[in-house]
């Protein structure tokens, strides 16, 4: 595998479409509160562009609970519950199935719950894509893309060829400490205008144009 190109995947927001459970996970904690959430559309503009939960919860008149609701959110996100909201589209199957024919496909995420995780990707029917699964809590004082770069160079099978692929800030980071490439997605949990200022090697709008960036056939 010397020369081999490696794709490392991200998965929330790339591979599965999360808003819905981060949003349900939001108002379900605001109702326990008797505190009205925000539309769908105006929270998940608000997480695209990296406002944090204390400022959305201020917006949402419900600052009184910032310090209860960052616990109460890691607590409910990876409930089975939540999970089950996840979607994944069949064109995004397609186009991992069109990857493996030709590269390993290593899956890399930040879950703490590495059982759910598991149970979801098989329920999901694509755990089999993936040639090897990495995954830490993200629970460090280090930045996210230094646990990221540290699980890839833990794990070692990667080379000047290889591509790093991910929704956010955190891939492109990872992949650029790591000397690889990386390709953003921006209809994931950031926006194309904040991801340009990472400066990716290709930026695109949704995961099915990967294939023409890596010149691939159905």
């Amino acid at each position: 595998m010397k020369d081999k190109k490696v794709i490392f995947l991200d998965l929330d927001g790339v591979i599965f479409d999360v808003f819905k459970r981060n949003y349900q996970a939001y108002k379900d904690i605001l109702k326990k509160y008797g505190k009205s959430p925000l539309a769908f559309k105006e929270y998940i503009d608000l997480k695209k562009k990296m406002v944090s939960f204390r400022e959305i919860l201020r917006k949402t008149k419900a600052g009184n609970i910032s310090e209860r609701f960052g616990k109460e959110w890691n607590d409910l996100i990876e409930k089975p519950n939540y999970l089950k909201l996840d979607r994944i589209t069949r064109q995004k199957k397609e186009v991992l199935l069109t990857l493996k024919k030709e590269y390993p496909i290593i899956l890399v995420t930040l879950r703490k719950d590495k059982k759910a995780l598991y149970e979801q990707l098989k329920k999901k029917k694509i755990i089999k894509i993936f040639d090897k699964i990495l995954i830490t809590s993200g629970r460090s004082q280090y930045p996210k893309w230094k646990i990221k770069s540290k699980l890839l160079k833990k794990y070692g099978k990667f080379n000047k060829n290889s591509i790093i692929i991910g929704d956010t800030e955190t891939e492109i980071l990872a992949g650029k400490h790591l000397g690889i490439k990386t390709i953003a997605i921006a209809n994931g949990m950031r926006g194309k205008k904040f991801l340009q200022k990472y400066k990716p090697d290709a930026l695109i709008d949704n995961f099915s144009k990967v294939k023409n960036i890596l010149n691939l056939k159905r």
